[in-house]
This record gives C-alpha cells, structure tokens and sequence, in this order.
C-alpha cells in the first residue's frame, strides 16, 4: 500500500505469483473492488483502506471486505470507512489486531440507489483531487525556494544590481548572544492558549502559549534567531515570546546584519545533527559571508515572499480538508443530500 502507484487504488505490487503457485499455498482470489486493509499490529492504526483494480492474493496481515457491486460501490465505501477509525476496533492485546467478527457488527449507512453512491463518490473524489493539486503547487514553491536560499544566500547568483566581494566573519561578528537563563518555560507548563507564545527548539514555530508575561522576551529591534542547541533547527522570530525548555538559544543580529538573512544564512550553512547532542559550539566557531546590508535585506525579502506563499497554501490545504471532511461527514451519515 506503500508504492506511488497505489494512491486510493491498488495498481501495482512488490509480488507477483502464478495460478500454480496460488493453488499450491492454497491462497484466496480477492476481486476486483474489493476494499482492503490491515488486520494485525500497528499498521492498523495508519488507517489506509484501498481497493483492488485486479484480483490479488493477500497475505496474513490483511483483510479485505469483498462487495456485492450491484449494491455498493466500491469508492463508496472506500470513503465510508475511511471517515470511522478501524483502530478503535481492535482487541486490547499484545499484538493489535482487528477480527472479522468485529467487522460484521458495524453499521454503515448506504443510498439504496447505486448512481446516488456514485454521485457521492465522485464529490468527494474532486474534492480529493483538489487537496492533491494544492499539495503539488506547495511542493512546487518549496523546490523553488530551496534554490533561492541555496543560490542567493552562498553568493553563486546575484540579484540585479549588487557587485563586490562578501566579506566572511567570525560567529561573535555576526550574532549577539541574548542571554535567557532563569526564562525558560518546561515542556509540561506549555498551555494551548496563553497571552505569549513559546518558541522552544522543537520544528513547529509556536510550540505551546503561555500566561507568564515575567518570562517576556522582547527582541532588540523585534527581531531574533532561535537555534536549537539539540535539534539544529534554525526560526526567525519577529515577535515577543517566551523560550520554551532546555537547548534553547537565542541570537540577534549584529550591527550590519539583517536578521531575517541571517536566518536563512544559518539554514543554509547550519549545522548537522549529530544525535541528542549540544552542537551550540560547532555554530560558534563557524564564520560567515556578508553581503552589504542592503543586499541582505534583498535576499530575505525574496526568500520571505516563497515562505508567505508557502504558508498562504498551506492555510488553503488545511481550510480545504476541514471543508471537505464535514462535507463528507453530512453526505455519508445522509445528514445532506444530492440533488
């Protein structure tokens, strides 16, 4: 279920047998439509349900409901069971598993006509459809600003209008260090809502909120460069916030640097993890290349304007599934129907 090919549909397997060698292990011929999923350990709860486009043999691991078609379509019910989790079915031992038992005890709501499924089917495909288009054109931006950062921050291509060399300095010209000992939030007092946000080293730029306003940090001229001392992971920060747990580094630009291009500097040239380990000292001993100030602020504004579209399609994607999936959920509980 893994392979790109085999995105709602299976198309394409790792093996394939022969009839002689189905009949000699005695394996079952699932057919065409038939929906199919994990039946026994952790896979289970991925929750992938697909539906055959050939007959197949299965292994032990699988399960597959085979479907009277004149009754239910496929894609139906694929999308039926896709909106209820099968993890929630499971037998509470060692090893998960899901019984066929258990199965038969389920109710799903079905339109008794065929072209009404179909119909339904088909709404929730396009709406399917257009999530995955969104998904490529964001695919599409990050590969573009990947090329931005790696070309315009290490100098290989120039924006109109800027010449000279770059100077390279030291870790101590470039960043001041913001001392926060005695300001930092632990993980279990993060809140989901607060009056400060929390910017620890973790990948998500707002990790948590908070309603201690004593441990405020407000960056020299709003602006700040949080490093993970643990993670590596480098954000921009324009905002007042709380540090949030261990291996939390705060910096701020030098006289000039432009924080937002230093940024992406540290992103690009960074450092790479090594494990659950300190790497603040491998940054402080590396040197970096500045362009004048306002060449920076160029770079930063190029870069900045791929992630402003980024984010602008990732909202896009996240407000598209929220509506799709109420839809979903009014047009198969038959709450709404199609005209």
């Amino acid at each position: 279920m893994n392979l790109p090919a085999n995105g709602r549909v299976i198309h394409d397997a790792n093996h394939w047998i022969g009839e002689q060698d189905r009949l000699s292990m005695g394996a079952a011929v699932h057919p065409v439509g038939s929906v199919i999923f994990a039946k026994v350990g952790a896979a289970i709860f991925l929750e992938r349900k697909r539906i055959l486009s050939m007959p197949s043999c299965l292994d032990n691991n699988m399960m597959s409901l085979a479907l009277n078609r004149d009754l239910v379509d496929p894609t139906f019910l694929q999308y039926a069971l896709s909106y209820r989790s099968l993890g929630d079915l499971v037998s509470t031992t060692a090893l998960p598993a899901l019984s066929a038992g258990t199965l038969r005890g389920q109710v799903i709501l079905v339109p008794t006509d065929p072209s009404e499924q179909r119909a339904i089917a088909g709404m929730l495909e396009r709406a399917d459809r257009a999530v995955e288009d969104l998904q490529r054109l964001l695919e599409k931006v990050l590969d573009l600003r990947e090329a931005a950062l790696c070309q315009l921050v290490s100098g290989s291509i120039r924006l109109p209008g800027y010449i000279g060399d770059w100077p390279s300095e030291p870790f101590h010209g470039a960043f001041r260090v913001v001392s926060i000992r005695g300001h930092q939030l632990q993980t279990d007092e993060y809140q989901e809502l607060g009056r400060l946000p929390i910017v620890d080293q973790g990948k998500d730029l707002i990790a948590g909120y908070t309603d201690r306003i004593d441990l405020r940090i407000a960056p020299p001229a709003g602006t700040a460069i949080v490093f993970g001392d643990h993670t590596c992971i480098v954000k921009y920060v324009d905002f007042d916030f709380v540090a949030g747990a261990d291996g939390t580094k705060v910096l701020v630009a030098a006289p000039g640097w432009n924080a937002r291009f230093l940024a992406y500097h540290l992103e690009f040239r960074g450092v790479q993890p090594t494990g659950y380990n300190r790497h603040f000292k491998y940054l402080k001993v590396m040197s970096f290349r500045r362009p004048e100030l306002e060449e920076q602020a160029a770079i930063a504004a190029v870069i900045a304007e791929f992630d402003a579209q980024a984010a602008a399609l990732r909202r896009e994607i996240e407000k598209l599934r929220d509506l799709t999936t109420a839809m979903a959920q009014d047009l198969l509980s038959g709450r709404s129907r199609l005209t």
